[in-house]
């Protein structure tokens, strides 16, 4: 966690942590419980990469476009949420993006034979996962 987040993310994990759990007693905690999953599992795709350079011309598939522009429309609303530590307001952001992410991890080949678009591939799911990144390691979560 970065400044300015870092003093607020060990509580704001917890608070996911919980949520992830079930033993929150939200009523939207199925909810969490997917966003969740879905930033967990483009975690386990990009590991520790760190290169969020994508080139839309090497998209070859719906799914690859469809996943960028929700990257690209959360890049839009994220910001204001972080900056005041409006964590679920952030949360609702970052879940108007589990239909495109599960829809590329499920229909997608990200390890492509054309090394150019697989790169490309992985850079969108760093650049996805990295929407996520300034609330904590939800790596540490599953």
């Amino acid at each position: 966690c970065q400044p300015p987040f870092s003093a607020f993310c060990r509580h704001s994990l917890e608070e996911l942590h919980q949520l992830h759990h079930g033993d929150h007693g939200e009523p939207d905690g199925e909810g969490q419980t997917e966003l969740l999953q879905a930033y967990t599992r483009v975690g386990n795709m990009v590991k520790d990469a760190d290169d969020t350079q994508v080139n839309p011309d090497l998209f070859e598939t719906e799914e690859e476009r469809a996943l960028y522009g929700a990257v690209v429309a959360m890049q839009a609303n994220l910001p204001q949420k972080y900056a005041v530590y409006d964590y679920a307001g952030a949360a609702e952001v970052l879940a108007e993006g589990i239909g495109a992410i599960n829809a590329f991890l499920d229909n997608v080949l990200v390890m492509h034979k054309d090394e150019a678009v697989k790169q490309n591939r992985l850079n969108l799911l760093t650049l996805t996962f990295s929407l996520i990144q300034p609330i904590g390691d939800i790596k540490k979560l599953s």
